[in-house]
């Protein structure tokens, strides 16, 4: 049975489409971390904080170093005080300078589809825990989609919790598509407690897809359409 050419191009834009489902798009793995002592406490945190081979970046994009704008050293666990850190995890402060709800200071990276390619964001998912009261608690996202002006992702969320070690996932879930740049901020606030303490930070994963480009999947039916043609002229 010979297909129609107008249905036989719209199931095979489906099936190109359809082969990128949603998937992980980076996950930054922060086991290699060290442990900081009380030396370090209240200095200035490297750059980058990770390379970028630590996003794990899906097939189809690349991404950037994570790093950080103002961000310092905390070596402060909680209940006991000023220590040793915790191996493993990003202790860090200074998200929101005067703790007036406005952030000043985050936590940065950037997603870059490759040639042909464009991304969907479906979410981002930050695994983290509060050290103490001091520690802002409305955690937050700016996305920039292609240079574009930076927009809250999927609003704050409010963590009041506090505690040693008890870290949970915190996720935001906002469509983004058609992207071929992301660039992603975490940017912590007072949301009516804290703003400088310190927040314990062991997961980042960005969820999403990667997919042809509009103009890359047409180029490829352009080509089958014509040994479509040919095979039915045969």
């Amino acid at each position: 049975m010979k297909l129609p050419i107008f249905p036989f191009l719209l199931l095979t834009i489906t099936a190109l489409q359809g082969r990128s489902g949603a998937a992980v798009l980076a996950n930054w793995d922060f086991s290699g971390i060290p442990a900081a002592d009380v030396l370090l406490e209240n200095l200035a945190q490297p750059h980058p904080l990770l390379v970028s081979t630590n996003a794990n970046a899906a097939s189809g994009l690349s991404a950037s170093n994570l790093d950080h704008l103002g961000l310092v050293y905390s070596t402060a666990v909680a209940p006991g005080g000023v220590g040793t850190s915790v191996g493993g995890e990003l202790n860090i402060k200074n998200f929101d300078v005067g703790s007036n709800g406005s952030n000043e200071n985050y936590i940065f990276f950037t997603l870059m589809a490759d040639p042909g390619k464009t991304l969907n964001l479906d979410s981002i998912v930050i695994n983290l825990w509060r050290n103490g009261t001091g520690a802002p608690n409305g955690m937050a996202f700016d996305v920039s989609v292609d240079s574009g002006a930076f927009q809250l992702y999927d609003g704050i969320r409010v963590q009041n919790a506090t505690g040693a070690g008890s870290a949970g996932p915190i996720a935001f879930t906002q469509p983004i598509v058609g992207a071929n740049t992301l660039d992603i901020r975490f940017t912590p606030r007072n949301a009516g407690a804290g703003g400088t303490g310190n927040i314990h930070i062991s997961g980042l994963t960005v969820n999403g897809s990667v997919v042809p480009e509009p103009t890359a999947s047409l180029l490829v039916l352009s080509g089958l359409a014509s040994v479509w043609m040919v095979r039915r002229r045969l």
